[in-house]
């Protein structure tokens, strides 16, 4: 089961994921879209979290987005239940801003 939500930061980067169970674990596939003019430099991922839960493996170093272009980054939740209601959020920095996304989420 995967689910994708695409939500508008108000920074010109759009946060879409996709979320794939792997045992007890959630696998959260992130795309940052970069809808800016130019280059969006130095996007690090430094938020992932589901209630209380927190991603493993952060912070994620993206690096430079081209304007018009997208970078992806996959991270892991773990130990979430299935049918599991609560809010997913990302977030984290770029040079001159911050972007965030979150959403009300059932987890697979």
């Amino acid at each position: 089961v995967s689910i994708n939500v695409t939500a508008s930061t108000g920074s010109g980067l759009i946060v879409t994921r996709t979320l794939t169970r792997n045992g007890a674990n959630v696998v959260v596939n992130v795309s940052i879209a970069n809808t800016n003019s130019s280059p969006a430099t130095n996007v690090v991922l430094t938020t992932a979290s589901f209630g209380a839960i927190n991603a493993n493996s952060l912070p994620v170093n993206i690096g430079t987005i081209a304007a018009g272009g997208v970078a992806t980054a996959s991270l892991t939740l773990p130990a979430v239940s299935v049918g599991a209601s609560g809010t997913l959020t990302l977030g984290g920095t770029y040079t001159g801003g911050t972007f965030r996304s979150s959403s009300r989420t059932t987890m697979p």
